[in-house]
């Protein structure tokens, strides 16, 4: 019964000390901890036995290696160029999922959020939605007040992400994204309504960025091919005495913009891109 107990601290602690930050002294000292902040010139840190005692402060010439608990190494004296690691960057890049808010979507009257999770190194899946018709409803009223839309888009993607340290589960850094998107609107006039449908295949290129705390900032933009679906339509009592033909062909589909005016059922070349305030947790 000893040896088995003995055996089961054993593995215990060998496990708990390998999920922790590991600083390594030039004079072959180490410490389990909790790193807080690698600064130019001091590193802050929590002993991990002690997370709720005091914060210790060490200078930065005495420290040799810095590993995380992710297997990152965010320090090495060795190294010609020392990339200056803050708090934010060290939580962000060990978080694994995204809480996302598309910044300008109110500016063009529909509100967009998304979700990001990592599935395997170097690769993550993303889903966003979008209610359309909340916002800014002068995109569609072009100076009138007799227009509406309502409608939604839903996107889904995978990242394939160069991360910007050596964790292969990091947010952080480029990534090439393909995409697929459907999107459904009605476009309210007071005289007639129009129904769009649209479905497309993208491929987006961006970046994220570390900005303060567990918030990370991302910009992108793609471009693909879409399938766009409305039906031109007649204006039978039209205030003109006879009837009017419609076919209200337009460029932008709040998910992605098309290359061309289109006025029918057709496909075309679009265009879509926007930035991002990421929540990482």
């Amino acid at each position: 019964m000893k040896v088995i107990f003995s055996s089961l601290l054993f593995l215990l602690l060998h496990v708990n000390a390998k999920a922790q930050d590991t600083i390594i002294m030039k004079n072959g000292e180490r410490y389990i901890a909790k790193t807080l902040t690698i600064e130019q010139y001091k590193i802050t840190y929590k002993l991990f036995s002690d997370q709720n005692g005091p914060t210790l402060t060490i200078r930065r010439i005495y420290v040799d290696q810095i590993i995380l608990q992710s297997g990152t190494l965010v320090f090495s004296s060795r190294q010609t160029r020392i990339p200056q690691y803050s708090k934010a960057i060290i939580n962000f890049d060990t978080k694994k999922n995204a809480f996302k808010w598309e910044v300008l979507s109110l500016t063009t009257n529909d509100l967009c959020f998304g979700y990001e999770r990592h599935l395997a190194n170097y690769f993550s899946a993303e889903i966003k939605l979008a209610l359309i018709g909340i916002g800014n409803q002068s995109v569609e009223n072009y100076g009138t007040k007799n227009i509406r839309t309502s409608g939604y888009f839903i996107k889904l993607g995978g990242k394939f992400i160069n991360p910007s340290s050596n964790n292969p589960n990091s947010n952080y850094g480029i990534y090439l994204k393909p995409e697929i998107c459907y999107t459904q609107f009605t476009y309210d006039h007071s005289d007639y309504k129009v129904d769009y449908r649209s479905k497309y295949g993208m491929v987006n290129l961006g970046f994220m960025v570390a900005a303060i705390h567990n918030f990370g900032i991302e910009l992108y933009g793609g471009v693909g091919i879409a399938y766009i679906q409305f039906q031109p339509f007649t204006i039978i009592n039209s205030p003109y005495g006879y009837p009017v033909s419609i076919d209200n062909s337009r460029v932008y589909f709040y998910s992605h913009t098309s290359h061309d005016s289109i006025k029918g059922n057709s496909y075309n070349t679009v265009y879509s891109g926007g930035l991002i305030l990421a929540y990482h947790f």
